[in-house]
């Protein structure tokens, strides 16, 4: 089962160092099944020296996708046990992120 979740976070000062602003869900979780992998999941957008978007997923698989000021969208490794996270490039940050478990 494949669940998506996108998640809007306002980029306003995402150029802080350090800052780490919770996600706010904007969609309900897409495709076969309750839902319940993604909802369960903690999702959250932060900015070392680029945008990074991470999720953590108990007892699931997961993949992340960031889209980034750019323009562009960036997806992470391949699926990860519980937690995985993509980034921006350096000096980029994140303006929205999505979910994927199995």
């Amino acid at each position: 089962m494949k669940k998506i979740l996108a998640v809007t976070v306002a980029t306003a000062g995402l150029a802080l160092s350090g800052l780490v602003l919770p996600a706010v869900a904007t969609a309900a979780p897409t495709g076969t099944g309750t839902g319940s992998q993604a909802a369960a999941c903690s999702k959250w957008i932060d900015y070392t020296d680029r945008g990074r978007a991470h999720a953590s997923c108990p007892g699931v698989d997961v993949k992340v996708t960031v889209k980034c000021a750019n323009g562009r969208t960036y997806g992470s490794a391949p699926w990860r046990w519980e937690y995985n996270k993509a980034e921006c490039p350096r000096g980029i940050g994140a303006t929205s992120m999505s979910v994927q478990t199995r």
